[in-house]
């Protein structure tokens, strides 16, 4: 548990909300007036996502060194 939480503790930051643009509103819209023009849309493929271990303990250590990597940068 005070892994986890240490987790947590290094990846809170303030939250800063013009990081974040609202891409799917814009890319729904676009795909509306093509295809009202007649258009054929072209879907693009999902990616799939492995996880890379089995086990949920490594995982979390292996995040936790990470952002200590990060941090030190």
């Amino acid at each position: 548990m005070d892994m986890a939480n240490k987790l947590v503790e290094q990846l809170t930051e303030k939250f800063n909300i013009t990081k974040y643009k609202d891409s799917y509103t814009s890319k729904l819209l676009k795909i509306i007036k093509e295809k009202s023009k007649g258009k054929k849309i072209s879907i693009p493929k999902m990616k799939v996502v492995h996880k890379q271990n089995d086990n949920l303990m490594d995982m979390l250590k292996a995040s936790l060194s990470t952002k200590k990597i990060k941090s030190a940068k």
